[in-house]
């Protein structure tokens, strides 16, 4: 029994970096979109979005999360003037899952036909699948268009072990958004700004994401 469950574990984790794999080394579609999506949070994704939005690629800059001021900060670093395309504001999400939740709101409310997506590449996959999953039932098109790469460890071997480590702890941070997304769904309310999980979440954490450096 013991070893039935682990061999499952095992083929579904195998399973899940297949999909990840694939993701993951998908090519950037950099083309026309009705909006620029960033996922806020490691550095480059907020430049990089203003870079495609500085093309003329989207009428739309969605940041996720960032408030009008926030927004504002941002063109004055990034554009210097009046920009050409317009913010629809996300300024809750503190998760993932809820980035995916609440600009898939915004795309259904202006009816979008199509995004490019930016995050880190390391992300994406996790990302695009939360987004397509917010999405469900529309033909809205996700384009990924991941940030350029940092800059390489010293060793290659230290960049493979970075590279599988943050590989491993987004395919396990991919269940836990899907916990989040079935107590939304149990709910249909997001949690109190600033609500950290208990003991026994934070626990599970520890035990099975890697520390990164």
């Amino acid at each position: 029994m013991i070893r039935s469950l682990f061999m499952l574990l095992v083929g579904a984790w195998l399973a899940q970096a297949g999909v990840f794999y694939a993701l993951l080394t998908r090519p950037a579609a950099v083309e026309k979109a009705d909006a620029v999506v960033v996922f806020m949070g490691a550095d480059g994704r907020a430049r990089e979005g203003y870079a495609l939005a500085r093309r003329g690629l989207a009428p739309y800059l969605i940041l996720s999360p960032a408030d009008v001021r926030r927004a504002a900060a941002l063109d004055r670093k990034w554009v210097g003037r009046r920009p050409a395309f317009r913010h629809l504001i996300e300024d809750r999400a503190e998760t993932t899952f809820q980035n995916a939740l609440l600009t898939a709101r915004l795309i259904r409310e202006k009816a979008l036909k199509s995004c490019l997506l930016v995050t880190s590449p390391y992300h994406m996959p996790r990302s695009r699948l939360l987004l397509e999953l917010m999405l469900l039932g529309t033909d809205v098109r996700i384009l990924p268009c991941p940030t350029p790469p940092g800059p390489f460890p010293a060793s290659p071997m230290d960049w493979q072990k970075a590279h599988f480590k943050r590989a491993h702890n987004e395919m396990v941070e991919f269940w836990g958004s899907l916990l989040e997304a079935a107590r939304y769904a149990a709910s249909r309310e997001l949690p109190p700004r600033g609500a950290e999980d208990g003991a026994g979440v934070a626990f599970l954490r520890s035990v099975l994401l890697f520390q990164m450096d």
